[in-house]
């Protein structure tokens, strides 16, 4: 064994701090100012780790920062009481008061922030910057970033960015969490979950059953309890939706009111704001479903501000004047009376013909009731239209 050698560096005015090096084969250790520090680290399996400051609490010497590895390299603790327990780990970094002060055995673990990885035992490959930073994180993988992110998580494969963001969050893998307050009630493991924006999927509400979800935007999806294959873009869509399965909402507030429904997509700037309960429906530009009178299911509403009034209504199209097509139940809109439908190629109906008649006869009334303007090959004509 080498012997340690110590030396003194002066802080200031009566401040000094004794320094040990340690030499052992294939590098050194440092410790700085710790009384207790590397009291076992006589040992050549460990080497190139640096100790700052530890040791004492309330005036009584405790055991020193990384005083107990006995195998290791290139690990550094600087502050009180951080990576005190570690015995055997390379690449660990930790800064603050009680950072990863319970890692036992772990590699390439780094915690900045006072209680960053504290619970920590035999994890790797985690990074947690802020105080309280997965503080209660027992895995792997995983990373935080901001006060209080991530504080009671402990999974895997999760990344947490901003000030409180998935605070409550027990556990999970798969989830991605950014933005201040951000999934910071959420008090249930969760799996396949990104929210990506301030405030948004706050509720407390959320039960396991909420999985495959993806929300961004501020304040997305803040009710959700129930449901999975949700997609949320922009800000305020889906706000007050609790429980669907396969909805995709995009544009701002897409989906104000929708609480409930399957398979509903509501693409477009306040696109199907006027919906609520309502399943199977589409509503594809902006403000398309915004004045719909019911929450019938099945509407397809395609265009700026078109409206169904019933289930299984289709309404296409706005006209030069901004006036969007309507339709009632099980009616197809195509655009409206200003409007000229062109067919380019062969129309087709299929439906039952009535039997041939001529005018006058019991089956055909004399007169028409109206005619029905067409276009047959740049040719204008009026097609007799009677009521039987």
């Amino acid at each position: 064994m080498f012997p340690r050698i110590p030396t003194k560096l002066a802080l200031g005015p009566g401040g000094v701090v004794p320094i040990w090096f340690d030499p052992l084969s294939g590098g050194m250790n440092l410790n700085i100012g710790a009384p207790n520090g590397f009291t076992q680290i006589q040992e050549p399996t460990a080497y190139s780790n640096v100790a700052v400051g530890g040791g004492w609490r309330n005036g009584i010497p405790q055991t020193g920062n990384l005083a107990l590895v006995t195998t290791g390299f290139n690990n550094t603790a600087m502050g009180d009481d951080v990576l005190t327990s570690l015995t055997t780990g390379n690449g660990n970094s930790g800064y603050g008061a009680d950072a990863m002060s319970a890692l036992t055995t772990g590699t390439y673990n780094s915690g900045c922030g006072e209680g960053a990885l504290e619970s920590l035992i035999t994890g790797s490959n985690n990074v947690a910057f802020g105080s309280g930073a997965l503080n209660s994180q027992l895995g792997s993988g995983s990373t935080a970033v901001g006060a209080n992110a991530g504080l009671k998580f402990n999974g895997s494969n999760a990344i947490f960015v901003g000030l409180n963001a998935g605070q409550q969050i027990p556990g999970g893998t798969s989830v991605l969490v950014i933005g201040a307050d951000s999934a910071d009630t959420v008090a249930v493991s969760l799996t396949s979950v990104t929210i990506v924006g301030s405030g948004s999927f706050n509720s407390s509400g959320v039960t396991t059953s909420a999985s495959s979800i993806v929300g961004v935007g501020d304040n997305v999806l803040n009710a959700v309890t129930t449901g999975n294959e949700i997609t949320a873009v922009g800000s305020g869509a889906g706000v007050g939706l609790t429980s669907a399965s396969a909805a995709t909402l995009v544009g701002y507030g897409s989906g104000h009111a929708l609480t409930s429904g399957a398979s509903a997509t509501m693409i477009g700037s306040l696109a199907g704001k006027a919906v609520s309960t309502a399943a199977g429906v589409t509503c594809l530009g902006a403000g398309a479903g915004n004045t719909s009178t019911t929450n019938d299911s099945y509407m397809t509403l395609l265009g700026y501000g078109t409206i169904g009034t019933g289930a299984g209504a289709v309404a296409i199209g706005v006209d030069s004047g901004g006036n969007p097509a309507s339709a009632g139940a099980n009616q197809i809109a195509l655009g409206t009376a200003n409007h000229q439908v062109y067919v380019p190629g062969t129309l087709r109906i299929d439906t039952a013909l009535a039997s041939t008649a001529t005018a006058g006869s019991a089956t055909l009334p004399a007169n028409p009731a109206t005619f029905l303007p067409i276009n047959l090959g740049g040719v204008s004509y009026k097609l007799a239209v009677y009521n039987v």
